[in-house]
């Protein structure tokens, strides 16, 4: 915590966004969010936490920042669908603010991967409904699409 509490008070009044993910996949290494937490908020800086989809953390799998009990102190939670749904895409949730802005600012690349939406629906529903079942969840329901 150190480095980063170094870097961030010695950036000044710029903007910064802290980024880190919740789970390291090589080591399987959890990330220390409270004490991430505690630097980004005494430096006034963002915090984004990218979401284990691997269903091992949290009290209903939601990742790193559920385990901790943190959701209403990051910023942003992020995740791909690649390892967990064997698929590819991902996610940002955020204030509608921060939306409008990736929406906008983000290559067009980085959205023109993702296959179409009625086609993911039907490859998406076997490996949500087999994630619910672990968790204790029902395992049926409905998969929205936008």
């Amino acid at each position: 915590m150190g480095n980063l509490e170094y870097i961030l008070k010695e950036s000044g009044n710029r903007g910064k966004l802290v980024v880190v993910d919740g789970v390291y996949s090589m080591e399987g290494d959890i990330a220390p969010l409270p004490d991430i937490v505690k630097v980004c908020r005494k430096y006034g800086r963002g915090l984004c936490g990218r979401r284990s989809w691997h269903r091992v953390l949290g009290k209903t799998g939601r990742g790193t920042v559920e385990h901790f009990g943190l959701e209403k102190e990051v910023d942003i939670i992020m995740g791909t669908y690649s390892k967990s749904l064997a698929s590819i895409g991902g996610f940002v949730a955020a204030s509608e603010e921060v939306i409008h802005y990736v929406k906008h600012t983000s290559r067009p690349l980085i959205f023109s991967a993702s296959p179409r939406r009625p086609r993911l629906r039907p490859s998406l529903r076997p490996s949500i409904s087999s994630m619910r079942n672990r968790n204790g969840g029902s395992g049926s329901g409905t998969i929205r699409t936008r």
